[in-house]
């Protein structure tokens, strides 16, 4: 009996999945949120990381910076507890975050892809959405990095920025260059 314990226990560790965020109300005067979700593993480049790179850059707006396990209605539900009125205008999503953010294009103002994992079925409309992404295929597999390429066509010239830098670098390149 022990022995399933412990190989239940392990096995809840191996596929529990992070679902940390960061709430930074930095103006209170507005109900406008901004989501900003970080890239997978969520221990090493998740919410806390992308706070690191993001924040200097956010300071003015309500934020909240989640690991890519946080679903859109989850942060809703974490928005609604500080900010009854709130209301998501702009997302960011980093590497595994930009699936979430992607999911977004249509939904809210404006959609900010930063070396992101484009779903297999791209072809969304934009409907009210303004959309950039910066991105470098060649770190991806060649599937991602198809869908890479092909989004970018999609998007206005200055929108869709391919970059030749390592993964980990483009988050602080993007927000020491484009916000």
């Amino acid at each position: 009996m022990n022995k399933i314990i412990i190989i239940f226990f392990v096995f809840l560790s191996l596929v529990s999945h992070s679902q940390k965020y960061v709430i930074s109300q930095n103006n209170s005067k507005s109900d406008e949120w901004v989501i900003v979700w970080g890239g997978k593993p969520s221990t090493n480049y998740g919410a806390e990381y992308m706070v690191d790179r993001a924040a200097p850059h956010l300071n003015c707006n309500n934020v909240i910076y989640a690991d890519y396990q946080v679903s859109r209605q989850k942060c809703n539900e974490i928005i609604k507890k500080v900010s009854p009125n709130g209301v998501v205008t702009e997302v960011y999503g980093f590497s595994r975050g930009g699936y979430n953010a992607f999911m977004e294009i249509g939904k809210v103002k404006s959609v900010w892809l930063i070396d992101p994992l484009i779903p297999q079925k791209y072809d969304t409309p934009f409907g009210i959405t303004n959309v950039f992404m910066i991105y470098n295929p060649s770190v991806w597999d060649g599937g991602n990095s198809s869908r890479l390429k092909n989004f970018s066509t999609k998007l206005k010239p200055v929108n869709s920025i391919r970059v030749d830098m390592s993964h980990l670098k483009i988050p602080n390149y993007f927000f020491n260059t484009y916000r």
